[in-house]
């Protein structure tokens, strides 16, 4: 599994932001295991080993903008997400998320997941 993140942000007087965001599917038990590791490494006292999770995120996107226009090309996917820890059961279920980027545009659509047993949907776009 690979995952390469490169961007910009400047957030001064003129602000802006660019991002490539590329990844194969990555397994969100993976990424518990990654900061795990790296909090262990780093000696950052942790209950990661209470932590689980499962599903994945999928990502090939490339975003450009001046928070006036945006440029954009790609999608980020995440299926079947959740996060839960040993005492309090799942902490986030049921993560889904189509985030497209194409045309010059941000669209979020059938984006939803359950937080403590609350189901919260995201949904909208931004055109460039």
């Amino acid at each position: 599994q690979k995952i390469s993140i490169f961007g910009n942000l400047n957030y001064g007087k003129n602000p802006r932001l660019e991002l490539d965001l590329n990844s194969d599917k990555i397994l969100f038990k993976d990424c518990v295991r990654l900061v795990k590791s790296f909090l262990d490494t780093a000696k950052i006292k942790n209950n990661m080993n209470e932590i689980a999770g499962s599903g994945y995120l999928l990502a090939n996107a490339k975003i450009k903008t001046d928070f006036k226009r945006i440029i954009s090309d790609g999608s980020v996917i995440i299926r079947e997400g959740n996060i839960s820890n040993k005492k309090h059961g799942k902490l986030l279920a049921d993560i889904n998320a189509d985030i497209l980027l194409n045309e010059n545009e941000l669209k979020i659509k059938d984006t939803h997941a359950n937080i403590n047993n609350t189901e919260f949907n995201i949904k909208g776009f931004i055109d460039g």
